[in-house]
């Protein structure tokens, strides 16, 4: 029996819901509190198996890339045309697959971009995408269902959440059992084993959900920080003072805010105490932040300035702003390269010798994810279906493989 719980000003917790899914589920469309011992229970366990496995890249947010392509070498690789665009954050699984969902549509690209399917969905679009760590590829759609493919593109489940439609925010985090947290607005829903447990309604609207070390973390549109079992009533461990307009994991017990696009600040969820950075005069910064490394962060400046946090504050050389401020997504490696590309601007790349380098051909009038794609690659979707695989150039291989010594 699902049991509900109350927080803070007495309004009842409603929604929070860890959804299961394993290869080979029903298609069936049900309600979420008819999902039933139908469905299989074996669970992987652990981190989604990909380099790109939700928004944010990790389930720390960090939109941390192992490896990002050197400026001076990189180049297109290929380019498509997928059907139906692109809507949401793209996943890239360890093999380098893309898995793309798109208008009504789902697509996968191989590494080398060539089409594995391409089929029709029961859905107009979609709010975000995760993988999951039996390799499931799951959708968050606008109409409020959540739906699967296995990898090889076999449909799944088609759950209808029934969750209110007037809630702007909504995230997808796949989570160490396994299993999947769900956000829309203030809703949380749990489930295991094939059965809803327990769900939950803060009393704000959810704007970000990480993962830090096992914890499940949830931050509300004031700045409010809970942490969740999936199993009893979220406990408060701080607040950062303000809304958050983006969020990352900064350690194994603390987190990372920018505030208001104002401030840079570090929460520890040991003590719940807070840590200044930095803060900007206004305009101020962009919703972008990026972790390359453990108490190392980048975010960018309305002016196009990046800015470096860790023991020191480092301005790199600044790039011009962007027009969409709003559409800016943000790459970093923790050898200290940056890419950075916003809705009509080109992608941009900035090495660790500062050395900087435009791709002009690489844009889009409406940016939908960048994401790292493998050992020095990323990939480029635009909302209209244009998809870019980046990396090193045949030519700079061969020049490389030429200057190699003889074995």
């Amino acid at each position: 029996m699902r049991k509900r719980q109350r927080a803070g000003s007495g309004r009842a917790l409603r929604l929070a819901l860890r959804l299961v899914f394993a290869l080979g589920s029903s298609g069936a469309s049900v309600a979420a509190e008819d999902l039933v011992t139908s469905l299989p229970h074996t669970l992987y366990r652990g981190p989604p198996s990909g380099i790109a496995v939700t928004f944010g890249v990790d389930w720390g947010r960090t939109r941390r890339a192992a490896e990002l392509p050197v400026p001076a070498s990189a180049a297109v690789l290929w380019k498509r045309q997928i059907p139906g665009g692109v809507s949401c954050n793209v996943l890239i699984d360890a093999a380098g697959r893309i898995f793309v969902a798109g208008l009504g549509r789902v697509t996968q690209l191989d590494r080398h971009g060539t089409r594995e399917y391409s089929q029709r969905a029961d859905f107009s679009s979609a709010a975000a995408a995760a993988l999951l760590a039996d390799g499931t590829r799951v959708v968050l759609t606008r109409e409020r269902r959540l739906m699967s493919w296995s990898r090889r593109g076999a449909p799944g489940v088609d759950i209808e959440l029934g969750a209110p439609s007037r809630f702007a925010s909504s995230t997808l985090l796949p989570l160490p059992d396994g299993s999947l947290l769900v956000s829309i607005g203030p809703w949380l829903l749990n489930s295991s084993g094939g059965k809803v447990q327990d769900h939950v309604e803060l009393k704000d609207p959810v704007e970000h959900t990480l993962v830090v070390g096992r914890r499940v973390i949830a931050i509300d549109d004031k700045g409010n920080v809970f942490e969740w079992s999936g199993r009893s009533t979220p406990r408060a461990r701080g607040s950062f003072g303000g809304r958050l307009t983006a969020a990352a994991v900064s350690s194994p017990e603390a987190l990372l805010g920018v505030v208001s696009n104002r401030a840079v600040v570090e929460l520890s969820l040991t003590t719940g105490n807070l840590r200044e950075l930095a803060r900007f005069p206004a305009p101020g910064l962009l919703s972008v932040l990026a972790v390359p490394a453990d108490e190392r962060a980048i975010t960018m400046q309305t002016d196009g300035t990046l800015v470096a946090l860790g023991a020191t504050l480092i301005a790199y050389p600044r790039q011009s702003a962007p027009e969409s401020p709003t559409d800016v997504q943000l790459l970093a490696s923790p050898d200290g390269s940056v890419a950075w590309m916003a809705s009509n601007a080109s992608l941009r790349l900035q090495g660790i010798e500062l050395d900087a380098r435009e791709l002009p051909d690489v844009r889009c009038a409406q940016l939908a994810s960048l994401v790292p794609a493998g050992p020095s690659k990323l990939a480029v979707a635009c909302s209209s279906g244009q998809v870019w695989l980046i990396g090193r150039s045949e030519r700079s291989r061969e020049d490389a493989d030429e200057s190699a010594p003889p074995h």
